[in-house]
């Protein structure tokens, strides 16, 4: 027995020897001849990332070296992946248009890269080829890439808060939160939610939950998000497949159910852009047309899932069916044309008179104003004249839907009246 009490004591006294052995060799400072390497290195990187030259010569003197120590660092360098080129006439210089700003390096950093380089050299072909593998993406452009995708993310990271850390780790322990809330009327309310995804959709980051007790998701702009307590103990079994929920979605108006079947027709100059991808949320074709035009189907969870998209597409959209949806989409076209919208008045012959009909008709502001250089010279100035141009405006402004195609209305009469005005007069 005692001579295990030994064999255990040595054991653990070799152990505090290997410890303490490590320690100091942590601490190991960089030997001095590695230092004035180091400074070496970055004065030749700080001249050369300037846009100049310089030559062994001028180096070995400024150091106080030999020669091939200096010849020793410039390969050291270039062997590490930095452009330099020479010697040209003597003289060595970085590629044109290099410079280490474009990758984000400093000097003393492309220097320490220069003595990794050595230590993976040191350890065979397969270290020295790894860094080399290394340093390339590390100093690579990001213009170089052939691939770009713009994203409109204005907040597109995702802020560094203490409370996206606590969202964070309820949405991975399912542990359910509470939380205080700014809305949109900078009103502020506290929430007790299960967190489900944290979900960016049209430049901001959402948090997606279901308010305790009850079904329906609900969504919280992070940037609105205070005071966020993760209730550890407080555990919840989502009930929600969120992924397809969130995959199936388009924009921010998605819901767990989706409603009823909206039909839209697509005009025959977008259908190849409708063909080739989904803009819709489980979007399908029902019908392609004879004459080039198609019918798809999509599903919505909300109207505003959908309605701004359509608006965005008009005229080259038109829905279908249901009728009382078709009508919606109606009243916003003709909210539309009424604010800010503009209509051509078919006006009888008869009206304008005879004679020279030659005219101007322009639009200014709230009103309407005829010009002519004789027989309409005047009409503005007379009182049957505003009033009847008043009605129209109204009538065609509370009514646009009665309006008619200007190639349907357009007659002869028109192109006399209109005969001799030039396009500033238009």
């Amino acid at each position: 027995m005692p001579v295990k009490k030994k064999a255990v004591k040595k054991a653990r006294t070799r152990r505090e020897k290997k410890t303490v052995t490590f320690k100091r060799s942590a601490e190991k400072k960089m030997p001095e001849s590695q230092k004035k390497a180091a400074a070496r290195r970055i004065a030749i990187l700080s001249v050369l990332d300037q846009g100049n030259s310089v030559s062994i010569e001028h180096l070995v003197k400024e150091f106080d070296v030999v020669q091939r120590t200096i010849e020793r660092d410039l390969t050291v360098l270039k062997e590490a992946g930095i452009p330099i080129l020479g010697p040209d006439k003597g003289r060595y210089s970085f590629l044109a248009g290099y410079t280490l700003r474009k990758f984000s390096l400093t000097q003393e950093q492309a220097s320490l890269m220069s003595f990794l380089f050595e230590m993976a050299t040191d350890l065979g072909q397969t270290f020295e080829n790894s860094f080399k593998d290394l340093f390339s993406r590390v100093t690579m452009k990001k213009l170089d890439s052939p691939f770009y995708v713009k994203v409109s993310a204005q907040q597109l990271p995702l802020p560094a808060t203490t409370e996206v850390g606590f969202l964070q780790a309820a949405i991975i322990e399912s542990n359910r939160i509470r939380m205080k809330y700014i809305n949109a009327a900078q009103v502020e309310k506290e929430y007790y939610l299960e967190p489900l995804k944290l979900a960016f959709y049209g430049g901001f980051w959402y948090l997606i939950a279901i308010k305790n007790g009850e079904k329906q998701i609900q969504k919280y702009r992070v940037d609105r998000i205070r005071d966020v307590q993760n209730l550890e103990d407080d555990y919840f079994s989502p009930q929600l497949d969120i992924n397809k929920i969130l995959d199936e979605s388009v924009n921010i108006w998605f819901d767990e159910k989706r409603g009823d079947r909206v039909l839209i027709r697509v005009a025959p100059e977008v259908v190849p852009y409708f063909k080739s991808c989904c803009f819709f949320p489980l979007q399908k074709t029902v019908e392609e047309c004879s004459d080039g035009s198609m019918v798809i189907a999509t599903f919505p969870a909300h109207p505003e899932e959908i309605k701004h998209l359509i608006m965005h597409w008009i005229p080259c959209l038109t829905v279908l069916e249901p009728a009382p949806f078709k009508a919606e989409i109606r009243a916003m076209v003709d909210g539309y044309l009424k604010e800010c919208g503009s209509c051509a008045i078919d006006l009888p012959k008869e009206f304008v008179g005879s004679g020279n009909t030659e005219i101007i008709i322009k639009y200014d502001k709230d009103r309407l104003i005829m010009v002519s250089k004789n027989t309409l010279e005047n009409i503005e100035s007379e009182p049957e004249f505003k009033t009847f141009i008043k009605a129209l405006v109204e009538d065609s402004l509370k009514n646009p839907h009665k309006l008619q195609d200007m190639h349907k209305v357009w007659d002869k009469e028109w192109d006399m009246l209109l005969k001799g005005v030039d396009a500033e007069d238009e």
